[in-house]
């Protein structure tokens, strides 16, 4: 099962934005582009103790109205009590309604019988409705007496929908935030949680994560089993009603006695409807109380944020590693006739897991929540200021954020056909040995050089220039054949580049060669690329001898140690690069 697609209307800075999600997700951007608050979105839509908040809107007035975090899932399992064909389209409603989830089927064209479905129907509805047909209306005749439970509600809608009386459409239709908790797990890790935040309380990621590990572990046990289902049958019991009204645990009775007479004292002609509900057991939903000492120290909450993190990320594998770790403890063989309670999706949203890391403990930070991400039913969404978390290689994975003049979120993912074998390899193998090479998405603009020469003067040229700006990445891609593999990437994410090559003018076969790359990146390109072309080379341009492999060396010696001023040609191209505009100085 995967979460596909989200769509967000009016909510913050989303104005209606729609983003494609992979098993593993990696969300870029500049500082407030809407990162954070798509992770809130997600979160909102899944987890039903989250509330949305009047800041959740957005601040465009006729947006308000309209606001709603809106998923599809593909592969939707056949166990699902919700989805059609395979595939769920799920909507929260951040404001306006009382109907907060909203799932999209075949539902009833009545909106009473809508009702209905979901167990929140009332008989004056039913009976005031001139929509509904009379043999619906015959076949409710006999319903029970008093007032009716959200179970009885949806028996009913049950046994009048399978004889063929209730007639449907495609359309979205109420779903019952029990059944969202029920179906779906989620786990958040934010960037500004307070140590007794993430320590403690229901909704802290140690709790949420511990809680998982626990029902993981317990799941399978036919015992447990077997005693929560007698134990759910008890207290379904204490919450019903006989033919007369009245609940079956007596002090329910007295309750509801002493509250319409409360009410009554200043509102006489109010009438009370009171439905209990009894708690659902099925999914077993633990908690843990995590805490952690040294021979100096007690209370994790004491300790440094880099320890709590790494306890994080150390359940986060541990939660990798418990189906095996159940398969082979486990001996016990699956109940006869059991029906098994569908397998809750379960979403890792985690804001800057970079925070409080060693570079090494980054480097294989990532590796670990694609593994993790691979396991199924389940998925991770991550947003990140650190190249360390970016896969270049799988780059469906990679989505881009902007807000540009402070105005509504734009999103860019991969739009372009797939990278080759080819290209994909060479991306391997810059993460492997430039773990660097992906901080061009995170810059203003990459300037896309043949070899390291640049990347080891131009910085120190352009600010005797006055032209340096912190925000250009210089790219070393080792050798002009990968710059088109760099520019697919830049161009389908939407990140602003320079292409700087040499013409090669003055050696026949590489001119020509030359030429064609150079045709090839104009016809890639959109208005976000530049392209600079040195008459002949670096060094030509720089005035310098030629020196082979020794180029980089001597010409950071030149420019960088020595401080030697920058020729005419030279200071024509970093013009050109840090003022972003092509430039040809190839003889016409």
């Amino acid at each position: 099962m995967k979460l596909s697609k989200v769509r967000l209307v009016g909510f913050r800075s989303h104005h209606s934005t729609e983003v494609l999600l992979q098993d593993y997700t990696c969300i870029i951007g500049r500082n407030d582009c809407g990162k954070s608050a798509f992770l809130r979105a997600l979160r909102l839509l899944l987890d039903p103790r989250v509330r949305p908040t009047e800041e959740d809107l957005s601040k465009i007035a006729p947006l308000q109205a309209e606001a709603c975090i809106e998923a599809e899932f593909t592969d939707v399992p056949a166990t699902w009590p919700i989805g059609i064909d395979s595939v769920l389209k799920l909507r929260r409603r951040v404001a306006g309604t009382p109907l907060q989830w909203e799932v999209q089927g075949m539902v009833a064209v009545e909106p009473e019988l809508r009702k209905m479905a979901v167990g929140q129907a009332t008989k004056g509805g039913i009976e005031k409705s001139e929509t509904i047909s009379a043999d619906i209306k015959a076949e409710l005749g006999a319903m029970p007496a008093g007032t009716l439970k959200p179970d009885q509600w949806v028996a009913l809608y049950n046994s009048i929908d399978a004889k063929g009386l209730v007639a449907k459409e495609l359309d979205w239709g109420p779903v019952p935030d029990t059944t969202i908790t029920n179906l779906f797990q989620v786990v958040f890790l934010a960037a500004d949680s307070k140590a007794e935040d993430e320590i403690g309380g229901s909704k802290s990621a140690f709790d949420d994560l511990g809680g998982m590990l626990i029902r993981e572990a317990a799941k399978s046990n036919h015992e447990i089993a077997a005693k929560t289902a007698e134990l759910q049958v008890l207290l379904n019991a204490l919450v019903e009603k006989d033919e007369e009204g009245k609940w079956a645990y007596s002090p329910l009775n007295k309750m509801e006695e002493i509250l319409k007479s409360e009410i009554s004292l200043f509102d006489k002609d109010i009438s009370l409807v009171h439905q209990s509900t009894a708690p659902s057991l099925g999914d077993h939903r633990f908690g843990m109380t995590l805490d952690v000492e040294d021979p100096y120290v007690k209370g994790i909450g004491n300790m440094g944020h880099g320890l709590r993190r790494s306890l994080i990320f150390a359940m986060l594998r541990t939660f990798v590693r418990m189906p095996e770790i159940v398969a082979s403890l486990n001996e016990e063989a699956p109940l006869d006739g059991a029906i098994a309670a569908p397998e809750p999706f379960k979403l890792f949203l985690i804001e800057e897991p970079e925070l409080y890391l060693h570079p090494q403990a980054e480097r294989v930070r990532m590796l670990e929540l694609q593994e993790l991400a691979t396991k199924p039913h389940t998925q991770v969404v991550l947003c990140t200021h650190s190249a360390f978390f970016v896969d270049l290689q799988e780059h469906r994975s990679i989505v881009r954020f902007t807000r540009d003049n402070r105005s509504k979120t734009e999103v860019f993912g991969w739009a372009g056909t797939n990278l080759t074998p080819g290209e994909k390899a060479w991306l391997l193998t810059v993460r492997y040995f430039d773990g660097g090479a992906t901080a061009m998405l995170f810059a203003d603009c990459a300037v896309l050089c043949e070899g390291a020469t640049e990347k080891l003067c131009v910085p120190k040229l352009a600010s005797a220039l006055a032209l340096y700006n912190p925000a250009f990445e210089i790219v070393d891609c080792n050798g002009a054949d990968h710059i088109e593999t760099y520019q697919k990437v830049l161009e389908s994410l939407h990140v602003p580049y320079v292409i700087w090559i040499d013409g090669d003018e003055d050696k026949p076969e590489a001119k020509l060669v030359a030429n064609n790359r150079i045709t090839q990146w104009k016809a890639l390109r959109t208005a976000i690329g530049v392209i600079v072309v040195n008459r002949h080379d670096w060094e030509d341009a720089a005035g310098m001898p030629h020196a082979g492999r020794e180029k980089p060396l001597k010409s950071w010696t030149k420019f960088v140690a020595n401080g030697d001023a920058c020729t005419a040609p030279l200071e024509n191209a970093i013009r050109a690069v840090y003022e972003r505009q092509d430039l040809d100085m190839r003889t016409p």
